[in-house]
């Protein structure tokens, strides 16, 4: 008898929360706020340090020669130019087809 009810009660739940957890949930959809303020916290610079040459920002000799070096030297970069070079050829190569078609 005790079993009886409590596989009752059990298939009873099982039904209940089963029956619940199929439902799909409601999307929310939010508006997205796109505005940005012309000044953050108030402050009115406009100096930008992205408008400076990096000679410019980096006044020691030592550490331009530095830059220079790493600069012509990076593997990455070489590379990054040679895909450039290779992507440019490409498309040199697919204009004059997509012409004559």
């Amino acid at each position: 008898m005790f079993r009886l009810k409590t596989y009752t009660c059990a298939g009873l739940l099982g039904i209940c929360l089963a029956a619940t957890s199929c439902r799909v949930p409601a999307v929310d959809a939010r508006t997205e706020d796109k505005s940005a303020p012309d000044t953050f916290a108030g402050s009115g610079d406009t100096s930008n340090i992205a408008s400076i040459q990096w000679r410019q920002f980096f006044t020691d000799r030592d550490l331009a020669n530095l830059i220079d070096t790493a600069l012509v030297h990076n593997q990455e970069l070489q590379i990054t130019l040679q895909e450039i070079v290779i992507s440019r050829n490409e498309v040199r190569l697919k204009k004059p087809l997509s012409c004559l078609a």
